[in-house]
């Protein structure tokens, strides 16, 4: 039996940027067969994804379909054991991912990896800063999207922080981090 579907009807979902569901792994698993895999993506955002033959006899081919089905970009490799691409999406939606052999006579496992560009980044390296007494606004971009922002402070004095959710259906979480990472 086909372990992922090769229709836009899949319940297969990755979430690009990594996550519950950030990768996937599945089988080609008899000649001429595909995978279609669901996945949103948000206006103005950079998405990378990229598919690599772990076992079998694959030369990937991924594609990534719009909702109505037409294929907006895609990577191939007609020798090698992975494929990849980005995507900057020009409007928020549904898109799919569609996995096969390239010359539809291959079969064996593969893993598909995704990644996104992110407004802020969510490691203790990021640039972002805000200046005590400042404010900001950002948003949360994508499914499990974290934002670290970098702030110092004066040894003594006392400083507060709140933040607000202006929009979705989000519940803000804020954690003061020491420069090690650890929760204050």
């Amino acid at each position: 039996s086909d372990s992922i579907v090769d229709t836009t009807s899949t319940l297969t979902t990755l979430a690009p940027g990594g996550g519950v569901g950030g990768n996937i792994t599945s089988a080609i698993d008899v000649f001429g067969d595909s995978d279609v895999i669901r996945t949103q993506a948000v206006a103005g955002l950079t998405y990378s994804f990229t598919v690599t033959a772990t076992s079998g006899n694959l030369t990937p081919y991924l594609r990534l379909l719009n909702s109505s089905g037409s294929t907006v970009a895609y990577d191939y490799t007609s020798s090698g054991t992975s494929a990849t691409f980005s995507f900057t999406a020009s409007e928020a939606g549904t898109f799919f991912l569609e996995m096969f052999d390239y010359g539809n006579n291959g079969t064996g496992n593969y893993a598909i990896t995704s990644n996104v560009t992110d407004t802020i980044v969510s490691t203790l390296n990021t640039t972002t800063t805000l200046a005590p007494n400042a404010s900001m606004s950002s948003r949360i971009d994508v499914l499990y999207d974290q934002d670290a922002i970098r702030t110092t402070a004066v040894s003594g004095l006392t400083y507060g922080y709140s933040v607000t959710a202006t929009g979705g259906n989000l519940t803000p979480y804020l954690a003061l981090r020491d420069a090690s990472g650890s929760t204050m």
